[in-house]
């Protein structure tokens, strides 16, 4: 048995133990998928991402018992609901204008950002600068792991449109890349723009 279909059974072993009401297989479905839900919600522009992201697991711990499915139904499903949970509270931040209120200064400068978030966080905080179809499309297809038929039923457009719009947007994010290398290790735009495709860790050398 291969290494991919043998993480595909444990995995699938797992969700079934958590349906069976095994907190343990819960917690490793947690661990696994916390942060890249995190990742997409901020990615989206959610004020308080982690916030939303518990509603998620709240409505996935509520309903796992009638999932149906396999890993890649899963990781589409939970997504699914976090996608809900996101146009949820941009609905009701815009019914509940906040009132700006000035910030204290901080006693010392804050240290620059690239030096707190890791690689995928300053990816994800490259793709919130393209229009939001493009940067999600991205997100669920590179950091989410889903196929382009799967970022398509979710987002409720064809898989031409979501390929189009993928393409479109790493091809913005590529005149980017002189500063953010670590991108190279995220998505490249194949010469047809038909998908997304992973990268060696390392930016190419400049000539």
């Amino acid at each position: 048995m291969s290494n991919r279909r043998l993480r595909r059974s444990s995995s699938a072993t797992v969700i079934d133990r958590a349906k069976d009401g095994d907190e343990q297989a819960f917690g490793l479905l947690f661990r696994e998928n916390h942060a890249i839900l995190v990742r997409y919600a901020g990615g989206l522009g959610t004020r308080n991402p982690e916030d939303v992201v518990s509603q998620v697991w709240f409505e996935v711990a509520r309903s796992i018992g009638s999932f149906e499915g396999d890993e890649s139904n899963f990781r589409g499903w939970i997504f699914t609901i976090c996608r809900r949970r996101v146009i949820d509270a941009h609905r009701t931040r815009s019914r509940r204008p906040e009132t700006p209120v000035a910030e204290p200064a901080a006693p010392h400068p804050s240290p620059p950002a690239d030096e707190e978030l890791d690689a995928a966080d300053r990816a994800v905080e490259l793709m919130a600068s393209l229009p939001q179809a493009q940067a999600e499309v991205i997100m669920l297809r590179v950091i989410a792991g889903l196929s382009v038929e799967e970022v398509a039923e979710l987002t409720d457009r064809r898989p031409g449109t979501v390929r189009v719009l993928a393409h479109r947007g790493l091809r913005q994010l590529a005149k980017l890349l002189q500063a953010p290398a670590e991108l190279w290790a995220v998505a490249e735009i194949t010469d047809d723009g038909a998908d997304i495709i992973p990268l060696p860790t390392t930016a190419p050398q400049s000539s």
